[in-house]
């Protein structure tokens, strides 16, 4: 396994998707394992959203949007991969290795 993804998933699994996601303004509802809100993603009077801790992942039924952790960062904050993965594994104190550009030899 490469270093990006040991760091995908140690961030995944250091994080708790519910506490995570409620942080990030949306309101939650149940528990331990299953949450319910209404979704960030769309407009709706029904709660929808659901959020599983275990699996590790969201899903709307209303407006299907759903994924994990980083779905759920770059949908929300209009990120691509490597910055939903750089603010989450910041928030959690996981350091990232510097990217190194290759140079070819002259």
């Amino acid at each position: 396994m490469n270093d990006l993804a040991e760091i995908k998933d140690r961030v995944k699994a250091t994080v708790h998707l519910a506490d995570y996601i409620i942080g990030d303004g949306v309101s939650l509802t149940g528990g331990p394992v299953e949450f319910r809100g209404l979704c960030p993603f769309h407009l709706e009077k029904n709660p929808s959203f659901t959020v599983n801790v275990d699996k590790r992942f969201f899903h709307c039924f209303g407006c299907g949007a759903s994924g994990d952790l980083f779905e759920f960062v770059m949908r929300r904050k209009g990120l691509d991969f490597m910055g939903a993965l750089k603010l989450v594994a910041n928030h959690v104190g996981i350091a990232l290795p510097e990217r190194r550009m290759y140079q070819p030899q002259q």
